[in-house]
C-alpha cells in the first residue's frame, strides 16, 4: 500500500463521517403536557394520540418528525397545572420550529351533561424554534387549553396550545 492510497482511504472516511452521521445522530426531546384554564367544565377528556415536532426549512407536510404515537385519554381539568410526560423520542438531530399533537377525540362534561365535541382539525400546532444536538436531551412542556363553541347547532372544540422549553 503507497502513502497514495493511504491518503485516499482516509480521505473516503472523513468523507463519510462528515456526509453520514450527521444524517443518522439523533437526540433525545421529552414532551410533558399541561393544562391551561378551562371554564364552564367539570371535566375535559382529550385523547391525543400523536406527538410530532418539525423541521424548520421544512414546507408544508414535509419535515415532521414523530416524537411519540402513544394514545392517551387525558382529563384537562383534574390535570391543571401539574404536567404529566406525553411522549419522549429520538429524532435527527436538527433545528425544529414547531410542535404538534393529535387530538382524536373530546368529551366536555358540564353539570352531569357530557357532549362529545368535534375539531375543525384532529391537528394541533404551536411555534417553538429549537434545537436538537446529537447524543444530547431537551425537554419541552405544552399547555393545552380549549373552549366549547356552538357553530350552527354543531359542538366544536377549539384548541390553544403553547410550548416552551422546560428544564429536565
Amino acid at each position: 500500500m503507497n502513502v497514495k492510497q493511504v491518503i485516499a482511504g482516509i480521505g473516503l472516511v472523513a468523507l463519510l463521517v462528515v456526509v453520514v452521521y450527521p444524517a443518522l445522530a439523533t437526540g433525545t426531546i421529552t414532551i410533558s403536557l399541561k393544562a391551561g384554564n378551562i371554564s364552564l367544565a367539570d371535566h375535559v377528556y382529550v385523547t391525543v394520540t400523536d406527538v410530532s415536532a418539525h423541521r424548520a426549512g421544512q414546507g408544508g407536510d414535509q419535515g415532521w418528525e414523530l416524537i411519540a404515537n402513544q394514545s392517551r385519554r387525558i382529563d384537562l381539568v383534574t390535570l391543571g397545572a401539574s404536567p404529566i410526560v406525553l411522549g419522549s423520542g429520538q429524532i435527527p438531530a436538527s433545528t425544529y420550529d414547531m410542535l404538534r399533537i393529535d387530538i382524536g377525540n373530546v368529551t366536555w362534561v358540564y353539570r352531569q351533561n357530557s357532549t362529545d365535541l368535534q375539531l375543525q382539525s384532529p391537528l394541533v400546532s404551536t411555534n417553538l424554534n429549537f434545537t436538537i444536538q446529537a447524543e444530547r436531551s431537551i425537554g419541552v412542556e405544552m399547555v393545552l387549553s380549549g373552549q366549547s363553541l356552538n357553530v350552527v347547532g354543531t359542538e366544536y372544540f377549539s384548541p390553544t396550545l403553547t410550548a416552551a422549553i422546560s428544564d429536565q
